[in-house]
C-alpha cells in the first residue's frame, strides 16, 4: 500500500533507504576522520622534519623548543599537540620515517598509535608492518 503525499511511510522500502542512508553518514564521518588523521600526521611529520632541520644547523635546544612549543600553543589556542613533549615526538617522527612516502603509509592510523609504534619497535620495517 502506497502512502498518500504528506504522510509519513511505514514501509519497507523507507527502512531500507533510511538504512542505507544510515549507513552512507557513517562510512562518510569515518572517511573524514581518517582524512583529518592522515592530514594531521602529515602536518606533524613536516614540523618535525623541520624542527630536526634547525636544531641540527642553528643549534636549537630545549628552550628554543620550549618557546615554540608556548608561542604555537598562544597563536592557536584552539589546537591541542603543541607542547614541547608533542614537538619532540614529532622530531623524532621524522627521523624514524626519513621520507614523507613511510610517513604517509603509518599516518592511516592516531598519532597515539605512531608513538607508540616509535617508542616500542626499534625497525622501520617491524613498525610499518604493525601500522
Amino acid at each position: 500500500m502506497n502512502a498518500k503525499k504528506g504522510e509519513v511511510s511505514n514501509s519497507k522500502s523507507y527502512a531500507k533507504f533510511f538504512e542505507h542512508l544510515k549507513q552512507d553518514i557513517q562510512q562518510s564521518q569515518l572517511r573524514a576522520a581518517l582524512s583529518v588523521t592522515k592530514e594531521l600526521t602529515k602536518l606533524y611529520w613536516r614540523i618535525g622534519k623541520a624542527l630536526d632541520e634547525k636544531v641540527n644547523e642553528e643549534g636549537w635546544g630545549a628552550k628554543t623548543i620550549s618557546k615554540l612549543a608556548k608561542d604555537l600553543s598562544v597563536h592557536f589556542p584552539d589546537i591541542a599537540g603543541f607542547s614541547v613533549r608533542n614537538l619532540q615526538y614529532m622530531r623524532k617522527f621524522a627521523l624514524f620515517y626519513p621520507d614523507l612516502n613511510s610517513a604517509t603509509a603509518v599516518a592511516q592510523i592516531p598519532w597515539g598509535h605512531n608513538i607508540a609504534l616509535i617508542e616500542k619497535v626499534d625497525n622501520l620495517e617491524k613498525r610499518l608492518w604493525y601500522a
